[in-house]
């Protein structure tokens, strides 16, 4: 299958497997347990505007500034606009700063045109989740705050 036909799809489901959302699922999970910080992984299918604003509507929607230390992550990706961005709250964007996001996103974004959108996204929790460690390690008394499920949109 070509690029061009990759970004055709016409479903959500088309794009990840359920395999894939296993392994995406599986690197939250991991991820999550060495933070107190939340990962979340959204898909649309558009987004006609810019996808930072999208994924900070995203991010209210689901609920995600609500995390006792401001320290949450979304990763948005709309599939058939070939739109991605990554979102932190303030907690852990005043730790990592601009350059992490802008570095993160280019290496995920160069997987996704590659039609390997489920390893960019697992290179995205990943990395996220090694620097939430670093700056929010996981507490005794830590609990998971969002869930870790992949949110979807079908616009």
């Amino acid at each position: 299958m070509g690029v061009k036909d990759w970004f055709r799809r016409k479903r959500l489901q088309d794009y990840l497997s359920s395999d894939d959302q296993a392994a995406i699922l599986s690197a939250i999970r991991k991820a999550e347990g060495k933070t107190s910080g939340e990962l979340r992984v959204h898909l649309d299918l558009r987004c006609a505007g810019d996808p930072v604003a999208r994924a900070a509507r995203i991010f209210d929607q689901l609920g995600m500034r609500r995390t006792k230390e401001r320290n949450g992550v979304l990763i948005f990706c709309a599939l058939q606009d070939r739109r991605f961005a990554l979102y932190g709250d303030e907690g852990i964007h005043q730790r990592v700063g601009a350059d992490f996001w802008r570095q993160l996103a280019a290496g995920v974004i160069e997987c996704i045109h590659e039609n390997h959108l489920a390893a960019g996204l697992c290179l995205a929790v990943e990395t996220i989740g090694a620097q939430l460690s670093v700056h929010f390690p996981r507490q005794a008394d830590d609990r998971n705050e969002l869930s870790d499920e992949i949110s979807f949109h079908s616009n």
